[in-house]
């Protein structure tokens, strides 16, 4: 059997070239890494010794010198990431290569990434500390009347100061009764006093990203604010308390669920729990009340319980969790309680 790695993570993940574009060719010890002349000496310098780089003729597509490939090479079988590889490019593949058996290896892939070791488990607690380090510089640099875009750029500014490569994904600001979506994009709306902030944001560092969310008032909050923020901090404790080798992913959904339901919040609590986390933000496992993953040792992931009310606003608190034997280790380290901005 040959399998075919082609999405950008995992061929980074299983080769160590970290290119936006290349197949890896399995088959047993023998890999052999596929790329266009744009990434030939990268791949060369990058990829882990033993992995032979082929570089694809100019004007043929690396998936045509992959088929010319495999058409030298006798197998019964053909496993393919079948999330990562379009239906146009499989019924090429097919067509080429008559008589193979295609198959997927995605679910072969997940498991293998979802355990984290030592290093990635390093690289990715050195992510959370720019994210970390990141929210207690801009906390003195909020202020009214600046916009949500400038608060969003300066946390962007700021996570590059400290090393990221980039944000691990698009900022996200959101302010007042805007908050209340829950992916909300940063606007041209200026913060005001008495707004609640929503600030979601991660840094990707060498390849591995974070993810965090904290809020911050304008002036003194109110008392329905401060009753609902501390109503998911209390969502959010009694999940992470949850997660635990052995533990079913949907019992970690349900802590927090049960929490917001009994404070009577539940109907707006209208996301999951939380997500893997590595070379991908949203990765293995999901944390879902429909999740039929099972937590293991090594595995890291987010808990971010929210709740969303139209037309009043948005309260979120997330952190990074690496799964341990007896309950887990928080990697994101920044303050939860709500920071209150003059």
């Amino acid at each position: 059997m040959i399998k075919l790695v082609s999405s950008q993570s995992s061929v980074r993940y299983f080769s160590g070239f970290t290119g936006s574009v290349g197949i890896l060719v399995i088959r047993d010890k023998t890999k052999t890494l596929i790329v266009d002349g744009r990434y030939t000496e990268q791949a060369k310098e990058e990829v882990i010794k033993g992995i032979k780089v082929i570089e694809a003729p100019l004007g043929t597509g690396i998936w045509d010198e992959a088929i010319k490939l495999l058409k030298n090479k006798k197998t019964s079988g053909i496993g393919y990431e079948e999330d990562a590889v379009d239906i146009a490019t499989i019924k090429k593949l097919k067509a080429k290569l008559p008589g193979l058996e295609f198959y997927s290896i995605s679910r072969e892939i997940r498991d293998k990434r979802v355990i984290k070791d030592k290093k990635e488990v390093d690289l990715l607690s050195k992510a959370a500390l720019i994210a970390d380090l990141t929210y207690d510089c801009i906390l003195h640099i909020i202020r009214p009347g600046m916009t949500e875009l400038e608060i969003s750029a300066h946390i962007d500014y700021l996570m590059k100061t400290f090393k990221a490569e980039a944000p691990a994904f698009e900022t996200l600001v959101s302010s007042g009764g805007l908050s209340s979506h829950p992916h909300g994009k940063p606007t041209e709306k200026a913060v005001q006093k008495g707004d609640l902030i929503v600030l979601d944001f991660g840094a990707r560092y060498k390849g591995y990203n974070s993810d965090i969310t904290r809020m911050v008032s304008l002036g003194k909050p109110s008392k329905k604010h401060m009753c609902i923020y501390n109503a998911v901090a209390k969502a959010q404790e009694a999940a992470i308390e949850k997660v635990k080798d052995s533990v079913s992913a949907d019992a970690v959904d349900r802590a927090a669920r049960d929490v917001l339901n009994k404070e009577k919040l539940g109907k707006y609590f209208t996301h999951s729990t939380g997500h893997g986390i590595g070379l991908q933000v949203h990765e293995a496992p999901r944390v879902s009340a429909q999740s039929k993953d099972v937590l293991r040792e090594g595995m890291v992931m987010t808990v971010e319980p929210g709740v969303y009310i139209p037309g009043f606003g948005g309260f979120r608190i997330e952190d990074m969790v690496l799964v341990t034997r007896s309950g887990c280790v928080i990697l994101t380290k920044s303050p939860k309680d709500l920071k209150v901005i003059a």
